[in-house]
């Protein structure tokens, strides 16, 4: 094993950070029908690999589909109790193995480095925006279930059980551990560490329980725009083949009612009544500062030739506080355009200079 700094990587060890958080990527956001004969064989292997029994396997087209039949089983003649949870579901099981590899890097490499090294792909990946979305959803269906487990079992499968039923999610211990061996020369057991592999790139979601394994579809709809986040005009950026999808406005996941449409379509009163900070910022940028600053009729603060400094209440992150803009009417078109400026200017004209990096507005005119 080469001789590493515990707490630094070599610059051209770090360099190659991306490329492998890239190639764990894909296989987070990997769209189509799974080969269920694969993902089966996958599932009994990595049971096989941590010294489990053979379970059940079933097959659903998206994870809600799942949950729906989970959901069902639990809340039939099993009477609920944390010692039940604790006895039944997967956390035991597949989620073993992660952390199996992940201590045997630890000890391999030494924890100074492992810790911060993970630290830096989840962070700098955001890997777990996506599973968290996905799984706050499913969390909510949970409400149907009048005769359910109660909020604290629901909560105990939330922090022990939810992170090892999502192969999304293992894309980050994926990346970590494929880090660790192949660059590092970490050391692991290698028929655990296939095992992970094979379970990640066969399957959708899992939610694996003792006994049972409920293995899910992947979507068969995934819409990225050019920056690489979920994205979808007029359309969902992540669809099941059952019907079941989330649209995404630039990687924020927004209501149907946002997504079904284009951001020309939307109505700049939802600002106003839209409670939720990030949604109204989705907003705010979809609808654009030139139709807001006209429909919602902005005071006039200040104006010099045909600009003119605006304040509008209520549509901020923080609804008590005003945003300012500086409006220009095109003397030739017509045409608005509005741009936001800090607060702390008084006047249109100080406006333009901040919007001009400090040049006045009569020196931007001469030099023009």
């Amino acid at each position: 094993m080469t001789e590493q700094n515990s707490a630094f990587l070599t610059p051209e060890e770090e360099a190659l950070i991306s490329t492998y958080q890239e190639k764990w990527r894909s296989l987070e956001l990997k769209k189509g029908p799974i080969d269920r004969e694969r993902a089966a064989a996958a599932v009994k292997a990595a049971y096989a690999a941590i010294g489990a029994e053979e379970p059940k396997i079933l097959f659903y087209d998206s994870p809600s589909a799942a949950l729906d039949e989970i959901a069902s089983y639990l809340t039939g003649e099993v009477v609920w109790s944390p010692k039940l949870f604790k006895e039944l579901l997967g956390w035991e099981m597949l989620g073993k193995l992660q952390l199996t590899l992940h201590n045997q890097v630890e000890d391999s490499l030494g924890k100074k480095l492992g810790s911060p090294l993970y630290s830096k792909i989840y962070r700098e990946r955001n890997f777990r925006s996506l599973f968290e979305h996905i799984w706050r959803t499913l969390r909510e269906q949970w409400d149907k279930f009048g005769s359910g487990p109660d909020d604290k079992v629901v909560g105990a499968i939330e922090t022990a059980f939810s992170p090892y039923m999502s192969a999304n999610f293992w894309t980050i211990g994926g990346c970590y551990f494929d880090f660790c061996v192949e660059v590092l020369q970490g050391e692991v057991d290698r028929e655990l560490w296939e095992a992970f592999q094979n379970v990640v790139s066969s399957c959708g979601w899992i939610f694996a329980f003792r006994d049972k394994c409920y293995i899910c579809d992947r979507p068969h709809r995934v819409s990225l725009d050019d920056q690489g986040r979920l994205h979808g005009i007029e359309e969902p950026a992540l669809e099941y083949a059952d019907g079941w999808k989330f649209y995404f406005y630039e990687g924020i996941i927004v209501p149907e009612k946002y997504g079904g449409l284009s951001p020309e379509q939307w109505s700049v009163q939802w600002l106003l009544e839209e409670k939720n900070a990030e949604l109204r910022r989705v907003l705010i940028e979809g609808i654009g500062y030139d139709r807001i600053s006209e429909e919602l009729r902005a005071k006039e603060l200040d104006a010099w030739r045909e600009y003119s400094l605006l304040s509008i209440r209520g549509i901020d992150v923080n609804l008590l506080n005003p945003i300012y803009l500086l409006k220009m009417i095109c003397p030739s078109t017509g045409q608005v355009h509005a741009l936001r400026v800090p607060p702390e200017v008084k006047s249109a004209r100080e406006a333009i200079r901040w919007v001009n990096w400090g040049l006045d507005p009569e020196e931007f005119a001469i030099q023009t």
